[in-house]
């Protein structure tokens, strides 16, 4: 079986050290860059967020290599501006009305169009991109792997918090990013025809092209990936990776049959819903049968051992095993951070860059 490429695509925020509040420093930030290493580390929608994109990967140890040398030099070019580097999904007293936009005409587009249930989405993410070459194929894989949302959103579940407050979900960032009609699970798909319907389905939302339609995983035409999008930013490298792990696993497991999840239509948008109110705890259904998410991923990499030992992912399932068992992700972290910092956020701050 030929493996994906992977490409990883990770979204910081911006930071000042000696408060925690977001800074829009992206233009001081890049700056200190040189042109080829603009390639690599680039702006995203506001001017409090910087993205990192890895080049194309054969497999997970090229990309912890290149996600710690990118998170090394984004660092540094963030110190370099004075401001430092945020790894969550959320910030936990995020103020973005305070935050401006990167000028870009798409930017300005999407704005002037949903206002501010688009302003308000300053957040973070993390994107796996993995090559397929074939479209068929792009589609297939993207049509199987919408099963696998409610396992992708309980692991990387990492904004507790927002605007200064426990969030009633486990996943903050993905609640508030739903409330637009450009974010969601995406149909099942016959071919990129239904792509283009898509978006000009949406031109009363402002989208005209490919990268307008925030689907959680969105098979790529120009670029010939599949993207899942769906999860939040990661704070180490390690939860990065056992995230990767996951999403490259569940890919093989859809390619080849082995250990697939399915579900129906209903089941994929109830549990997508679920898993981002309550995480591991949240109840899913697969053909009707009912399991938490976190059991879900248990028996998934219990049927997929073979699998994983085939493409040499038995360490990451490990990985991935032993976190859910102790219902750990990233957002546990940060919520024992906060309790122990007592809301202190330039103490926060600093702990969770240090992770980097």
């Amino acid at each position: 079986m030929e493996p994906f490429t992977i490409g990883v695509e990770e979204e910081f925020g911006l930071v000042d050290p000696a408060t925690g509040r977001l800074v829009p420093a992206i233009n001081e930030t890049l700056s200190t860059l040189s042109e080829a290493e603009r390639f690599e580390i680039k702006p995203d929608v506001h001017q409090a967020t910087l993205e990192t994109a890895t080049p194309v990967c054969l497999d997970l140890e090229e990309v912890g290599a290149e996600l710690k040398r990118l998170r090394h030099l984004a660092r540094r070019a963030a110190n370099r501006a004075g401001v430092e580097l945020l790894p969550v999904g959320a910030h936990t007293n995020c103020r973005w009305r305070s935050q401006p936009v990167v000028d870009y005409p798409r930017y300005h587009r999407l704005a002037e169009h949903q206002g501010d249930k688009w302003l308000r989405c300053l957040f973070w993410g993390l994107h796996v991109h993995l090559g397929v070459p074939e479209e068929d194929e792009r589609i297939a894989i993207c049509n199987g792997l919408r099963a696998y949302l409610p396992l992708f959103i309980a692991f990387a579940a990492n904004s507790p918090f927002w605007e200064g407050r426990r969030h009633r979900s486990c996943d903050a960032r993905l609640h508030i990013y739903s409330q637009l009609q450009t974010v969601d699970a995406p149909p099942l798909l016959k071919n990129f025809a239904e792509v283009d319907a898509a978006i000009g389905a949406l031109a009363d939302q402002g989208a005209e092209v490919e990268k307008d339609l925030y689907w959680d995983i969105r098979p790529r035409r120009m670029l010939p990936t599949v993207e899942v999008r769906v999860s939040d930013m990661q704070t180490t490298v390690e939860d990065s990776l056992a995230l990767v792990g996951l999403v490259v696993l569940a890919a093989l497991a859809v390619r080849s049959g082995d250990g697939e999840l399915h579900a129906s239509e209903d089941e994929i948008i109830l549990n997508r819903t679920a898993a981002i109110e309550a995480g591991y705890d949240a109840r899913i259904s697969f053909n009707g049968g009912m399991s938490t998410v976190a059991d879900t991923i248990l028996d998934f990499l219990e049927r997929a051992e073979d699998l994983a030992a085939s493409a040499d992912l038995g360490d990451v399932r490990s990985l991935i095993a032993d976190r859910v068992k102790r219902r750990f992700h990233a957002g546990r972290r940060l919520l024992d951070l906060h309790n122990r910092h007592q809301g202190d956020e330039q103490r926060l701050i600093a702990e969770l860059t240090a992770l980097l």
